[in-house]
């Protein structure tokens, strides 16, 4: 990542956030009063081939023992009612800004896979990674 592109991650990160905290919290509260525990959804990925992070979000589903992989056809039962109105309105990547401050993503760029695909797919990630800053 360029200089340039960290500096305008954290400005805007940081405005962001500001701007948006108490909306967070009363999102955070209103999945803990109407969905329960746990109010965030935490999924490990990847930012190089060697190095992991955790990707923050709000929960929007519910939870479940058997649970693997991305988000599919198969998992819209369930979807809470709460959990579809965070995802229409994209309210549930908010604490993604955590993420952007840390200077795990980008506000511009791809969303970073799974391991499980980076260790499926090996070449894939060091590919993207050699182009350089976009």
């Amino acid at each position: 990542m360029t200089p340039a592109k960290r500096a305008v991650d954290l400005v805007f990160g940081l405005g962001l956030s500001l701007i948006l905290a108490p909306l967070a919290l009363l999102i955070a509260l209103a999945i803990l009063l109407c969905d329960g525990r746990p109010v965030f959804h935490v999924a490990e990925r990847m930012k190089s081939p060697d190095e992991a992070f955790f990707l923050w979000k709000f929960r929007t589903m519910r939870p479940s023992a058997v649970d693997a992989g991305v988000s599919g056809g198969d998992k819209s039962d369930r979807i809470t009612p709460l959990g579809r109105l965070l995802r229409r309105s994209r309210l549930d990547e908010v604490p993604q800004l955590i993420n952007i401050l840390r200077g795990d993503i980008s506000f511009v760029g791809p969303r970073p896979p799974l391991r499980r695909y980076v260790e499926l797919f090996p070449g894939s990630m060091s590919r993207s990674c050699a182009r350089g800053p976009v």
